[in-house]
């Protein structure tokens, strides 16, 4: 596949996701010399406290075993940042980096102030090629993303609890640390 094959595909990835209003619908595709060996879609799984995960995180875990220093990764939002995830070490952005990917395509910036230029500067800094998809393809995506676009930048706060019988997988220290993030 050529390289305006593999972002389409990207983008036809991502229509498989089933984002709640103001959650982002997101795809990913690996591929080596244009050969894809990976793809996956934000919510294609879950992790133990029944959160979904991450495009890129199911993907790498689908080619854990392969050399990814030729690999090029499109996703069709920009990868996840430590300032919005839980753990260290953590964010899709630091998993790519682990990973040792060659180059990465990005379809949109997340507008998520947390994230916003912060994966491709890492990304960067890591030595990992960053390129973006172009213009007709990247508003495409937006289209599909508006209500996450507007949630965005219109934040309110949004407090929720668990469902009857759930428990809450983080730690007060996760709820200290997420609060000293926000700041």
């Amino acid at each position: 596949m050529n390289h305006e094959e593999l972002m389409r595909l990207a983008i036809g990835v991502m229509a498989q996701c089933r984002a709640a209003p103001g959650d982002p619908m997101v795809g990913a595709v690996i591929a080596i010399d244009g050969e894809v060996i990976a793809t996956a879609y934000r919510g294609e799984t879950a992790d133990q406290c029944g959160d979904i995960e991450h495009a890129e995180k199911t993907a790498l875990s689908k080619v854990s075993s392969h050399n990814l220093s030729r690999a090029t990764v499109y996703t069709t939002l920009e990868p996840c940042t430590r300032h919005v995830r839980r753990k260290p070490g953590e964010s899709c952005t630091d998993r790519l980096v682990r990973m040792q990917v060659g180059k990465v395509v990005i379809g949109m910036l997340d507008p998520n102030q947390g994230v916003c230029g912060r994966g491709v500067l890492k990304l960067q800094e890591a030595g990992i090629e960053v390129a973006l998809f172009p213009h007709e393809l990247a508003m495409e995506i937006r289209r599909q993303n508006d209500s996450f676009i507007q949630a965005q930048l219109n934040p309110g706060i949004s407090i929720t609890y668990p469902a009857d019988g759930a428990e809450f997988c983080g730690t007060d220290l996760d709820l200290k640390q997420a609060t000293a993030n926000a700041v």
